[in-house]
Order: C-alpha cells, then structure tokens, then sequence
C-alpha cells in the first residue's frame, strides 16, 4: 500500500495547528549567538531574537544539516511504513537548506524521495506545502500531489515590507537596496520574490502606504479570477496583520478562500526584523 508523506523546513511559517493537523514533517533550521546554537523555533522565540537584534548582537543562521534530513527520511521510511517522501524547502538561491536535503536523499539510493525547490520563502513556501499535505489528507495520487505541488511553485505570489531597511541590509539577502541606504528612513519598500531571489518592487511614502500597494498588487493577479488561498505572515506588528486581514476580508474582487495568519519563526525574523508583514498566495487548484 503507498503511503506518502510530506517534509518541509522550519522557515516555511506554517502555524503550529496545521503541522499537527496534516502531520508535516519540519526540519528546523539552526540560529547561532554567543557561541550556542539553537533550533528554530524549539530552542529559541521570537522575542529573544529581537532582543538579541536590538542590542546589536550577532545573530547567524544555518540550514539543517544532511544528517537532520536522513533521520527524519529514515524513521519516515524506516518506522512509520512511508513509502513516498515529498520534501519541499525554501528558496535554493536564499539557503542551502535544499542542499542538505538532496545530499541526504543521494544516501537512500532505493529510497523514492524527491527533493522540490520552492522558490519562495516563509509562508509562501508553507502555502505549497499545505496544498500538497490536503491533498493528501483527501487521499489523492501521489502524481496529483506531485503536479500540484509544481504548479503552485510556478504560480506563488509574495509581497513582504519592512518598517526598515537595517536587518534585511545586514543579511545581504536582497538585491537592489543599498542604492536607498541614505532614504531608508523615509521609505518604505515593498518586496517580492523573483526567480527565487527577494527584490525591491516599489518603494513607498508610509508604511501603511506598503500594505495597500501589497492588496493592489495581489488584486491585479487574483481580483476575479477564481478562488485563491491566501496568508498573512508578521514579526511582532499584530495590529497591522490584523488591519491586512480586515482589508482583505472586506475586498469583494478577492475570492478568498482561506487565509492563514502565521507569525514568522525566529530564523526568518533574523534576516526581516521584528516589523516585517508581507502576504502570500496561491491559486485555489481543486
């Protein structure tokens, strides 16, 4: 009997409830500081990040290792009667998370596990990988899964602003800003991803100036176009997550069918800073 099951990596920000309920598999990714290391999301909170940011400490982080991957493949396989193994990570340009992964496959030769690159990051990530664990919540063909799974890949929205540019400058991660280093008080940036590299898409005079250009920019693709699934990701701003929430709830042009509200774990919130909120999406397929 095929059984199949779904991996994916801590940086995907899918909310806790959700793991549990399509019983994801996560390989946290690893924060280093002070000499200790410190799992994503297990070992370490948000709030400590932010601390640790806020006193200017440095603050690195690393992607899981092969060996973290291999266990996880291993009791899957080994363990639990899978038979199938889909593992889905960020973007292969933003980490070398998928690396570690496809090393650990290459040690399970007669092993049927494949490796996908989502070319996104946090819940933009996390949307393709919910799609995928409902799918087969419902039973569907692996080859269903499979081909829903590169669909959304290719078809994934994401828009992300920051209240400033410091921590995405320090993580290097994002091309195009330096030019603004000298304004980057008076603006605020609206950030995509592209080819699966985050850019600078427009800048704007406020930051709630930001948040209705990500709204019109998720409206010029999905606005009457079918059911869409969307989800607001935040640092520590609730207030303005909820403020998205209720703009896009209230925008009769968006047929939304769910909308995830997830919080970014600490490894994210490392390279975006406490004030990023974005939205990401992903048409409703089935």
């Amino acid at each position: 009997m095929e059984k199949l099951a779904i991996v994916t990596d801590s940086s995907a920000d899918i909310p806790d409830e959700l793991i549990k309920k399509y019983d994801i598999k996560i390989a946290p990714l690893y924060i280093h500081t002070g000499g200790k290391e410190f799992r994503d999301k297990i070992d370490i909170t948000n709030n400590e990040i932010y601390e640790l940011l806020y006193q200017d400490i440095e603050v690195k982080t690393a992607s899981p290792s092969p060996r973290d991957f291999l266990d996880i493949y291993k009791d899957l396989l080994e363990n639990q009667g899978v038979n199938t193994i889909y593992s889905i990570h960020l973007s292969s340009k933003l980490s070398n998370t998928i690396d570690s992964a496809r090393i650990a496959k290459s040690n399970l030769p007669n092993a049927e596990i494949e490796v996908f690159d989502s070319r996104t990051v946090t819940i933009s990530t996390g949307l393709i990988v919910l799609e995928a664990a409902k799918l087969l919540a419902r039973g569907e063909e692996k080859q269903k899964i499979k081909d829903a799974i590169n669909i959304l890949t290719e078809r994934s929205s994401f828009y992300a602003t920051v209240g400033n540019f410091e921590y995405l400058l320090r993580g290097g991660r994002v091309g195009g800003l330096k030019r603004l280093l000298n304004m980057a008080l008076k603006v605020k940036p609206v950030l995509i991803i592209e080819n699966g590299k985050v850019k600078l898409l427009k800048i704007t005079r406020t930051r709630k100036g930001s948040f209705e250009s990500m709204i019109q920019e998720l409206k010029k693709i999905y606005s009457n176009r079918g059911k869409v699934r969307v989800a607001i990701f935040y640092g520590n701003d609730l207030e303005a997550a909820q403020f998205m929430n209720q703009q896009l709830k209230s925008d009769k042009s968006l047929d939304i069918e769910e909308i995830v509200f997830t919080e970014i774990t600490p490894v994210i919130g490392t390279h975006s800073g406490p004030t990023v909120i974005g939205l990401s999406a992903v048409p409703s397929l089935f």
